[in-house]
């Protein structure tokens, strides 16, 4: 599963992962975690994910993006945090610099 370009993980009541633990996903393109129980996205949550280009957070319970969240993710295009509950957004928007939409609607 190293060629695994895209993840679905929504519905599935996820707190929180650690995507530089999961080997197999250094190639994902997109990855999917809408509708789960994130509430903080932790710094270098997305860590190893370097080839990403969309990732889809709506419909979670996110209340607070770290300063570090999106560390490493210098490919990513697209950004949804649709629907959640977000009262502090720090993070570094350098580290996104490619990011061409971004979807806040609903929070």
């Amino acid at each position: 599963m190293t060629k695994l370009s895209q993840l679905e993980l929504n519905e599935n009541m996820l707190t929180y992962v650690q995507f530089a633990d999961i080997y197999d996903c250094q190639s994902l393109m997109h990855l999917g975690l809408e509708s789960n129980m994130f509430e903080i996205l932790k710094n270098e949550m997305f860590k190893g994910l370097h080839k990403l280009a969309k990732l889809n957070l709506d419909f979670n319970l996110i209340k607070t993006i770290e300063s570090k969240a999106f560390y490493g993710l210098n490919n990513l295009l697209e950004l949804s945090l649709k629907g959640n509950q977000l009262e502090n957004i720090s993070f570094n928007s350098n580290e996104i610099k490619n990011l061409k939409t971004l979807d806040l609607s609903f929070n």
